[in-house]
Parts: structure tokens; C-alpha cells; sequence
């Protein structure tokens, strides 16, 4: 009985290593002086319970994930996207930039088509390791808006 209970003991001690986990963050920074409103749209109609304000100079973490092991690249599921097919940017409620999600051809000045490095559904987003031990990883993916932003937008 005695080396039963030594040996369930021993088992436990021995298997209650760290867990190797992997944190993941997607946040969003307003750089420039303005208030700024993303207005997220699917097929025309406005998706309100995710419309995002960022008041001058915030920040805002939109999602953040935790995931066993340990992983090479964020693991984001880019929430702020789903069923999203363009945004909206507004600048003090004044001015626009549209972020096109759709392969577009279209060329207006008040448009970030799907080729621009600008544009929210391109791979604009910075990605940084802010940790990396043996058994923890974290990463932030962001993206900033900056003046040259509110610049195209004018």
C-alpha cells in the first residue's frame, strides 16, 4: 500500500511540469490628434454592435487569446473582420477614409482599396514577440493610425 501511494506521489511530482502556453493580443492605436470612429459595414449595412472609438493618442486591445504550447506566429482570430466587407474611418466626425475589403478596382482619393499597405484587411499590422521563454510566448499584433492617415483622408 505504501509504495502504491509513493508511487502515485512520485507520478504527480514528476508530471507537474509548466505548461508551455502561447498569449496572443490584437490592439489598435490612434496616433494622431483626432478622435477616430471605425464603422464597420457587410453588404451595405452597418454592423453597430462593432463600431470602435479611439479618442486621441488611446489604445485599445480588441482581442486577446491564450493558447496551449508554445507557437511561431500570433493566434488571432481577427474578430473585428468577420462578416465585414469595408470600414469606415472618420476623423472628428468630419472626415472619411473607406477601408474596401472587397478586390476593387476602384480609384478614389476617399478609398484604401484591398492593395494598399494602409488598409485594415491587408497585412498592415505590426506583429512583435514581447516575451519568449521556455514556456511562455506572447505576442501583440497592432495597427496604427497615424497623421499621414487622417492626411489621406482630407
Amino acid at each position: 500500500m505504501n509504495k502504491f501511494i509513493f508511487t502515485i506521489v512520485l507520478f504527480f511530482l514528476i508530471s507537474c511540469g509548466k505548461e508551455e502556453v502561447t498569449f496572443s493580443s490584437l490592439n489598435i492605436y490612434n496616433e494622431t490628434k483626432y478622435k477616430i470612429t471605425i464603422i464597420p459595414y457587410f453588404n451595405g449595412v452597418i454592423k453597430s454592435n462593432n463600431i470602435i472609438n479611439l479618442s486621441p493618442f488611446e489604445n485599445k486591445e480588441l482581442e486577446s487569446l491564450t493558447q496551449r504550447g508554445l507557437s511561431d506566429r500570433p493566434i488571432i482570430f481577427y474578430d473585428h473582420l468577420k462578416l465585414v466587407d469595408s470600414f469606415i474611418v472618420k476623423y472628428d466626425d468630419t472626415i472619411y477614409k473607406i477601408h474596401n475589403g472587397l478586390d476593387s478596382f476602384i480609384l478614389n482619393k476617399k478609398v484604401y482599396n484591398l492593395q494598399s499597405n494602409r488598409n485594415l484587411f491587408s497585412n498592415s499590422y505590426s506583429t512583435r514577440k514581447t516575451e519568449n521563454t521556455k514556456t511562455r510566448r506572447k505576442w501583440e499584433v497592432s495597427y496604427s493610425f497615424t497623421e499621414q492617415d487622417y492626411i489621406d483622408a482630407k
